[in-house]
């Protein structure tokens, strides 16, 4: 009698760092099979991207690619997107070698094992004159010979998946050509969403009943410790009623309008459009 064994799955998250970031973000699109996610490009400079690796042991191999912008105004908010992360890979060109400490000092990050410098850009032939540029110490160093984007993410996915570090500090460096990691500077167009159907508002206010929602007409509310939200079935706009106004001697009732900056088609075998999408989440 043969058992099989059941297949599971490493998620692994990796950050993608570097001064320029149409590079960073041309890096996830490439490894993650032109399938980069933009929603937060405009507004945050982040974009994210996932690229699996089939590995020995009957084990699936997932990385989840965070490219980080590097900006002061966001410095703060990016330093948030840090966390748990259990790699880095750094892009830089080569007139930017000199400034990788301070790169990475902006984003907290010490050199150590699982970190992965690429120089990208026109380097055939300059490959050993870059490397004495490197501000780390040379025996701190593993020098690795690629030929494309993906063999990045196979060098480091092959060192995630080390079980003893402890004696494992150097840092992985690699020279990529600048034609195997195109610039990717996405155009987001985000056309107005129409108000949800009447077919779309039914399916919605199904979907809310059934989870044990209030809705009157076409409006849900949730009560919260902060006040009541109220949502617009038909829009998807939010309002919150604050419960501090129930204390107040004044007549005036304060409303927040809450803006949601982004829309997502999801995952849904509901034939409805994004807005009703985003209404329901």
């Amino acid at each position: 009698m043969s058992s099989s064994i059941p297949r599971y799955r490493l998620i692994f998250k990796v950050l993608v760092l570097g001064r320029d970031l149409p590079l960073q973000t041309g890096f996830v699109n490439r490894v993650s099979g032109e399938r980069v996610s933009n929603q937060l490009y405009n507004t945050l400079g982040v974009s994210l991207g996932v690229t699996r690796k089939e590995e020995h042991d009957n084990a699936s191999i997932v990385l989840q690619l965070w490219s980080l912008p590097l900006n002061e105004r966001l410095n703060g908010l990016t330093k948030n997107f840090t966390k748990g992360h259990r790699g880095v890979i750094v892009l830089v060109k080569p007139e930017e070698i000199d400034q990788l400490p301070s790169l990475l000092k902006s984003f907290s990050i010490n050199p150590g094992p699982n970190l992965l410098v690429a120089v990208v850009g026109d380097v055939q032939g300059v490959e050993s004159e870059l490397l004495r540029r490197i501000p780390f110490d040379e025996d701190s160093l593993d020098i690795h010979s690629i030929a494309s984007a993906d063999d990045i993410i196979t060098i480091l996915t092959n060192q995630l998946l080390q079980k003893d570090q402890s004696n494992n500090n150097r840092i992985s460096v690699v020279f990529l050509d600048e034609t195997q990691c195109p610039l990717f500077e996405p155009r987001i167009v985000t056309p107005t969403e129409p108000c949800c159907t009447d077919d779309e508002l039914d399916e919605i206010t199904s979907i809310l009943l059934h989870q044990g929602f209030r809705v009157i007409d076409d409006s849900c509310f949730v009560e919260l410790n902060e006040g009541t939200a109220w949502i617009s079935l038909r829009s998807g706009s939010v309002r919150l009623d604050p419960a501090v106004c129930n204390y107040c001697r004044f007549d005036c009732k304060r409303q927040t309008n809450i803006c949601i900056i982004a829309v997502d088609s999801g995952w849904s075998t509901k034939d409805i459009g994004q807005r009703a999408l985003l209404t329901t989440a």
